[in-house]
């Protein structure tokens, strides 16, 4: 039957299936009443109710009667009141979705969030012709979980959708793949809970009359055909998608892909430990690529929960195994963001990609970085391009030191202390002449005493031969272990944890309170790797951001 279009409609049907239903008792010479069948409708809590209503007819009749009856108590089933409804029916409950859509109670089709690997997984069987119960043709079944996953349920049941080729909804089948006992002991207080086990006609949903024989057929060959071990790796990739728990086996990039894309809160380890090993082919570089550009718009925006993933960070640590030339402009790119939402977990990323890249391609990366500043420079961009340093502390950079002065005392640079920093740091004495004069036009304080800094710690270089600082460049080659790194930060990658990467508030600062007489705040957002606005010259992460 189709589904009703309207209460009326449904109040209407209702009606005819009492009369329908009181004619079979009758004929049947049934012991039972309307009334008990409507009692075991409203109060169904097993897996087996709907059998156990057949029984209340008189099973004597003839096969083609008895298909009549199991047709008409599904139309009850359907619009009939039920308790786990609430008081309504599942017709009722069908005009709370989207014409043509079948609800399926709390529970999200698969193939919504992970369209492609619901494709490479997809289940369905073939019906031949001259069948006893189901016209012939493909069936597809689309399994739907339990979104309440990510407030800690772990239910491990499926709803399962099954539909003819014409993608007509057919039936809902509940499928629950633990153990009777896991359920119990799951949840305790639920009536019924043990018959939570196994293959069954879902109550909450809606139903066509071909759904008994669906089950059958169903239950005949679903673990022969190994679907059942598809639905526990899609619910896998589900609950760690909602919960950030790596439980999901990663054996292939698709699986990969999908967590990288779609997986909400934590970090997800074994997909990006599985995508760092394999080749560099040409889908696994451009969904690198892809994460790249999209870094900042909505693409990773998820409204069904308002939570941005954290995708292309996770592809950044991928793409630390997967370095080529074409990486270098996507990277860059990170750094043109002209506003106040960049990320600083992605800052730092792309800054250990761009030391990669000029490690393993120095001429290349050089002239691209170089190319991008002018441009940011030219049109006066506020971005975080503070992280390109990365280039320029590599040993073939020193062949761009006329540039690099230009590009330091060029009026639109907003990184001029950090930039001073940078020099003092490699010991580039040529660089005081040009210091001095930006300290002189300089009125910022903050910008003023990192200048100073610098030019102190380069003449004493000059005249000693040694360095004041202890602190070495940077070695983006040397032994790294992304993994225990992102551990110490595994909290932020939760809801119900404060953000406070950027540590901004108040920042006391003896040393600064003394020549000012004022007490320091730093600006909210004030990159981790932005110079500390106490003048000390280190990054904010190394000094009053620590």
């Amino acid at each position: 039957m189709n589904k009703a279009e309207s209460i009326p409609d449904i109040l209407s049907r209702r009606k005819e299936i009492e009369q329908e239903i009181e004619g079979l008792l009758r004929q049947t010479g049934s012991n039972f009443n309307l009334r008990d069948i409507k009692e075991a409708i409203y109060n169904e809590t097993e897996q087996n109710d709907l059998a156990k209503m057949l029984r209340m007819f008189d099973t004597g009749q003839e096969g083609i009667e008895l298909n009549n009856i199991m047709e008409t108590l599904m139309d009850a089933w359907n619009y009939f009141p039920h308790k786990s409804l609430g008081g309504i029916s599942p017709a009722e409950k069908s005009l709370e979705s989207p014409k043509g859509s079948r609800p399926t109670t709390g529970f999200v089709p698969f193939e919504i969030r992970f369209p492609k690997l619901a494709e490479k997984y997809l289940i369905n069987f073939t019906i031949p012709p001259g069948h006893a119960t189901l016209p012939g043709g493909v069936y597809t079944v689309k399994p739907s979980f339990c979104l309440e996953i990510y407030d800690g349920c772990d239910c491990r049941k499926s709803i399962l959708n099954v539909y003819d080729k014409k993608s007509e909804h057919l039936a809902s089948v509940h499928y629950g793949w633990e153990d009777p006992s896991y359920y119990v002991r799951k949840f305790p207080d639920v009536p019924g809970v043990d018959e939570m086990s196994g293959l069954y006609l879902e109550p909450m949903c809606y139903q066509s009359k071909l759904a008994p024989a669906i089950l059958d057929e169903l239950k005949n060959g679903f673990n022969n055909l190994q679907w059942d071990k598809i639905i526990e790796l899609q619910y896998k990739v589900w609950y760690q998608c909602l919960t950030g728990e790596n439980v999901a086996e990663v054996k292939d990039n698709e699986t990969a892909y999908a967590l990288l894309d779609q997986q909400l809160y934590g970090i997800p380890y074994n997909a990006i430990k599985f995508l760092r090993q394999q080749p560099t082919t040409t889908q696994l570089f451009d969904q690198i690529i892809f994460s790249s550009i999209h870094a900042y718009d909505d693409t990773y925006y998820d409204e069904q929960f308002d939570w941005n993933h954290a995708t292309p960070l996770w592809y950044a640590i991928v793409a630390e195994n997967h370095l080529t030339e074409k990486l270098i402009d996507p990277v860059l790119a990170l750094f043109a963001e002209d506003s106040n939402e960049t990320w600083d977990f992605l800052d730092e990323q792309g800054e250990k990609l761009l030391g990669l890249l000029v490690d393993k391609f120095p001429g290349k990366t050089i002239a691209k970085t170089k190319t991008f500043l002018d441009k940011l420079l030219k049109k006066n961009i506020k971005s975080p391009y503070l992280h390109t340093a990365a280039v320029f502390e590599h040993k073939a950079a020193r062949a761009e030191i006329p540039w690099l002065l230009k590009f330091i005392s060029h009026p639109n640079n907003q990184w001029q202390g950090y930039y001073a920093y940078l020099l003092a740091k490699q010991g580039i004495t040529e660089a005081i002449p040009t210091l001095k004069a930006m300290h002189a036009k300089i009125k910022n304080d903050l910008e003023r005493r990192e200048i100073e800094t610098a030019i102190e710690d380069l003449e004493y270089l000059k005249t000693t031969g040694k360095k004041r600082s202890d602190e070495d460049i940077l070695e983006y080659n040397e032994d790294y272990n992304w993994e225990t790194h992102f551990k110490k930060f595994e909290d932020r990658f939760y809801p119900d944890e404060e953000d406070n990467e950027d540590d901004a508030g108040e920042i006391f600062d003896e040393e600064f309170e003394e020549r000012t007489g004022k007490y320091l705040y730093a600006k909210p957002g004030t990159p981790r790797n932005a110079p500390c606005p106490c003048g000390s010259g280190k990054k904010y992460r190394k000094c009053h951001g620590k």
